[in-house]
C-alpha cells in the first residue's frame, strides 16, 4: 500500500515537474520593492538562454567557439544579451515617456533554474502606463515568457509570445 501511495504521489507530481524544466518557457519579473527601488529578474533554464546568447552574439568578430558556459566573457556576453532586450516604456499622467534602464546586477547559473536580477534606472516615482516588450528566447517558436509584475504582496501577470510580439501593455498597476 505504501509503494502505491508513493508511486501515485509520483505520477501527480509528473506534470509539474515537466513544466519545471521547459525550456520553451522563461518568467520575467518588474518588482517594486517596498523600500521604493525597482529590480528587474529574468528566470529560465540554462539550454535556451544560452543557444540565444549563441545566436545574438553569432556576428561578433570573437566568434564563440571557444566561449565556455561560465566564463567571463560568457557572463559579459549573456548580459548584453540581457540589457539589449530590456525594452519597457513607463507614461506618467503628464504626459511624459521615460525608458528606464537595466543597472548593476547579479546572475546565478544552473541547468534548471538560471537567474539574472538587476536593478532598473530611471524609474519615475509615479506612473500611469508600463509598455514592455521582452523577446528573450524568441528564437525558439514556441517560446514562451511569463511577465510578472510585483508590488509588495499584489501581482499581475502577462504571457508574452511571437503571438503578441512578445509585447504587453499595463495600465495603472503599480499606480494602485
Amino acid at each position: 500500500m505504501k509503494i502505491a501511495r508513493y508511486l501515485l504521489l509520483a505520477l501527480c507530481s509528473l506534470p509539474v515537474i515537466c513544466v519545471a524544466h521547459d525550456n520553451s518557457m522563461a518568467t520575467v519579473q518588474i518588482i517594486h520593492t517596498a523600500d521604493g527601488e525597482w529590480m528587474f529578474v529574468v528566470g529560465t533554464p540554462l539550454y535556451e538562454l544560452d543557444q540565444s546568447v549563441r545566436r545574438f552574439h553569432q556576428d561578433s568578430d570573437e566568434g564563440d567557439s571557444e566561449l565556455t558556459t561560465g566564463s567571463r566573457e560568457y557572463k559579459k556576453r549573456l548580459v548584453q544579451y540581457i540589457k539589449s532586450g530590456f525594452n519597457l516604456n513607463v507614461a506618467t499622467s503628464d504626459g511624459h515617456s521615460v525608458v528606464p534602464v537595466l543597472g548593476k546586477g547579479r546572475m546565478k547559473l544552473d541547468n534548471h533554474q538560471t537567474q539574472l536580477a538587476f536593478e532598473i534606472k530611471n524609474m519615475p516615482a509615479a506612473f500611469d502606463i508600463l509598455e514592455f516588450k521582452f523577446a528573450y528566447m524568441s528564437g525558439n517558436n514556441v517560446q514562451q515568457n511569463v511577465v510578472r509584475l510585483v508590488d509588495g504582496d499584489r501581482t499581475k501577470r502577462y504571457t508574452l509570445s511571437a503571438s503578441n510580439n512578445f509585447e504587453g501593455l499595463d495600465n495603472g498597476f503599480f499606480g494602485q
